[in-house]
């Protein structure tokens, strides 16, 4: 990863060469040996419909910088889609959930199937696991604890959910295993991050219906945990300046500790160099203000931590899709 890690400014824009993924928001980056596997995504098309795009992944080597579209084997490529979550498990990513557009569907198709991509055959590999799969949804989040795939939240296309469902990904074997109470509202797009056994649940928005049927948008500045041995959900008492509540962000954890809240939207798009960071050991916000080549603001990006620098790619300024490559140094934190 030495190509990413020369010095300059907090932000700037990464030079990368190759032919870089169509401009979108709403994909899957995950860092595997030193590449940066982008999958799925959606862009508006002519006529403001989506198009979303397949999962076939697109790689950036860290190390020389070029772009690829790496050949798959043939085979059958899953329907493209957004908002799925990508995981890297053993020597594949395991994909589940998503929205997409799919043959046949009249409305958008809300996805709950299970996909496994070999990453040394470069190849789709059909997986049955057992059990009872989740409810079909996007907007939700997976985290791997342990051997445990761990899924929360998400949206059905009508309201955010609340459940937690775990993969076993040596049975291959669904489970809802009982929470405790009180437990976080039903969010989707939020953040989750796996530390010491734990989930660390951030932000998000949690959309429902009043008694009227109109649908009421709330965003969440609460930082959730879940403890995946005892499954006990605790509210972390936060001290300092914690940000607005938000959604569509990203929320990397750094080398030494914090989890930087990057991005996002509440509304309004929200600043890029507008930067609030969590003390994972003390529990408290700092607010920072960060100079370099930022977009004007970000949402729906994705992030990635190689070394000491976060890689972010794609996601919408206020208007529109984005495919360049930012770099933030969080040295200069």
């Amino acid at each position: 990863v030495t190509a990413i890690m020369a010095s300059g400014p907090a932000w700037s824009l990464l030079k990368v060469s190759g032919e870089p993924p169509k401009a979108r928001g709403g994909h899957s980056m995950t860092l595997v040996d030193g590449s940066l596997i982008v999958c799925g995504g959606q862009q508006h098309s002519a006529g403001q419909r989506f198009e979303y795009f397949s999962l076939d992944p697109w790689v950036l080597n860290t190390e020389t910088l070029v772009w690829e579209k790496p050949r798959t084997a043939l085979g059958k490529t899953p329907v493209g889609r957004a908002w799925h979550t990508a995981t890297h498990v053993d020597d594949m990513l395991v994909f589940f959930g998503g929205r997409g557009d799919k043959k046949g569907a009249s409305a958008k198709y809300i996805f709950n199937d299970l996909l496994t991509f070999d990453l040394a055959e470069m190849s789709w590999q059909p997986r049955e696991a057992k059990g009872k799969l989740p409810s079909a949804r996007y907007w939700h989040s997976a985290a791997l604890v342990g051997r445990k795939l761990m899924v929360w939240g998400g949206h059905n296309g009508k309201v955010s959910l609340g459940d937690v469902h775990v993969l076993d990904v040596d049975a291959w074997t669904w489970s809802q295993p009982l929470v405790s109470k009180p437990q976080p509202p039903p969010l989707s797009c939020h953040s989750c991050s796996a530390v010491d056994g734990s989930l660390y649940i951030f932000g998000g928005m949690s959309c429902t219906h009043d008694d009227k049927g109109q649908t009421r948008l709330e965003y969440s500045s609460d930082v959730w945990t879940l403890d995946c041995l005892t499954m006990e959900w605790m509210r972390l008492r936060q001290r300092g300046v914690a940000p607005k509540g938000v959604a569509y962000h990203a929320a990397p954890l750094t080398p030494d500790g914090k989890m930087l809240v990057l991005g996002g939207w509440h509304g309004s798009v929200v600043a890029s160099d507008d930067l609030s960071a969590l003390d994972m050991t003390t529990g408290v916000w700092h607010h920072t203000q960060l100079p370099g080549e930022t977009p004007s603001g970000m949402y729906g990006h994705a992030a990635a931590v190689v070394g000491t620098k976060i890689v972010v790619f794609g996601g919408w300024d206020s208007i529109n899709p984005m495919n360049v490559v930012h770099v933030l140094d969080t040295a200069k934190l």
